[in-house]
């Protein structure tokens, strides 16, 4: 028997029809296709070599880099700003490009010595690259991009605050010990790490090139595309709660809508820099509670 992929539609006169999908929607399920294939050998590698997370991340990089050279035919550039201007920095974005890797710089010592630990350190290697393409993209946020930055941070924190609040309930985690002067510098800290780092790891994965090779800007199918991707970063985590135990399945939970407000964020503004801000700013104040 030959089965047919087939699409729906209207006919001028209001009657409905079935026909063949078209060659736009073959190449829209090719892409659905291309995105969860990367996604699932990128986790399964990472569950069979039983990587740590540094190693894990960094696996990620050339992945990244062959999917938007090679199945996305996209520059580079593109994963951090989607309009892709010629990659210069200005003074100003040498100045940031400086100042974001002082900490990976930092902690690629940290990581040295006095043993080394290769995955960490390629890890942190990895930020100082990754602080260039965000001096890159920083320096491109423009006035309108505050207020989808703004209702990013909000969204995402309550998020992130109800599902904290139900995994301390639940006796699955607990607030660390910690005056409010510690918890803002252990915040405020790690928020600057990860800056740089998540322009090289699974922001520029699932943002940059993932949801940006399903669609552009905010159609009327974004949140399929987006839901899609952000289920797809819930798969990718999984390795990481290795073993998992029911606190774990709450903490996976929470990712989904985060991811979505992520990629909205992203499609909104077309500059990495709004999600990896929010994403960045969750994990710093994850640390300070609970690190």
């Amino acid at each position: 028997m030959l089965f047919v992929m087939r699409t729906t539609g209207t006919r001028s006169n209001g009657a409905r029809y079935v026909g063949p999908l078209d060659g736009s929607s073959l190449a829209s399920l090719r892409q659905y296709a291309e995105v969860g294939l990367v996604t699932i050998v990128w986790s399964l590698a990472g569950w069979l070599l039983e990587l740590d997370s540094s190693a894990y991340l960094v696996l990620g990089i050339p992945i990244v880099a062959f999917f938007q050279i090679f199945v996305r035919r996209q520059s580079l550039p593109s994963l951090w700003v989607k309009e892709s201007p010629p990659f210069k920095l200005s003074a100003n974005g040498v100045i940031w490009a400086v100042a974001l890797a002082i900490l990976p710089a930092a902690n690629v010592l940290g990581a040295i010595f006095p043993t080394p630990r290769v995955s960490d350190v390629l890890w942190y290697l990895s930020g100082l690259p990754g602080a260039v393409a965000a001096a890159y993209a920083l320096v491109r946020i423009r006035r309108e991009h505050l207020r989808p930055l703004l209702l990013c941070l909000v969204i995402n924190e309550v998020i992130d605050g109800l599902g904290w609040f139900l995994l301390v309930k639940m006796g699955a985690w607990s607030i660390t010990e910690r005056s409010v002067a510690e918890r803002f510098g252990v915040c405020a800290l790690n928020t600057l790490l990860y800056v740089p780092l998540f322009f090289m790891t699974d922001e520029v994965a699932f943002r940059g090139a993932f949801d940006a090779h399903l669609g552009a800007g905010l159609t009327n199918r974004w949140w399929l595309q987006s839901s899609y991707v952000s289920a797809l970063w819930v798969l990718w985590h999984v390795p990481l709660y290795q073993p998992a135990d029911s606190g774990d399945v709450v903490a996976l939970a929470i990712i989904w809508p985060f991811g979505l407000v992520l990629s909205y964020a992203w499609r909104k503004t077309g500059n990495l820099g709004i999600p990896v801000i929010s994403h960045a700013l969750s994990d710093g104040l994850f640390l300070a509670f609970f690190g």
